[in-house]
């Protein structure tokens, strides 16, 4: 399947590069791979329904899920680092691939960098 977004791209990488990380993470944590991995692929179900919407308020609202969760996503890979389950190096690089999704996402619903 073609991805026509680049949106979709850059989650679908950004879920992928998550998926090698977790495998640190222990089983017994309460925020384990799972838990990331289900917050990543609602990001991207949620950015896959909101493009079959034309109603703006429709997509404002998707837009405030898939914000919400890329800032869980964040906040777990904060726990991550602070319990030493990833490297500083990977953290950083998480973050700047979630951030440039939001600032996508952000263009993509208000049509401008300021939204």
């Amino acid at each position: 399947m073609e991805d026509k977004l680049v949106i979709i791209k850059k989650v679908k990488i950004l879920i992928n590069n998550l998926d090698k990380i977790i495998i640190n993470i222990p089983r017994k944590s309460y925020y384990n791979g799972d838990y990331i991995m289900k917050h990543s692929f609602e990001v991207l179900e949620n950015i896959i329904l909101c493009n079959y919407y034309t109603d703006n308020n429709i997509r404002v609202n998707f837009y405030n899920i898939i914000m919400t969760k890329l800032d869980m996503l964040i906040f777990i890979l904060e726990i991550y680092l602070s319990h030493k389950y990833i490297s500083n190096k990977y953290f950083i690089n998480a973050v700047n691939s979630i951030n440039e999704i939001k600032k996508m996402a952000r263009v993509w619903i208000y049509g401008s960098k300021n939204g």
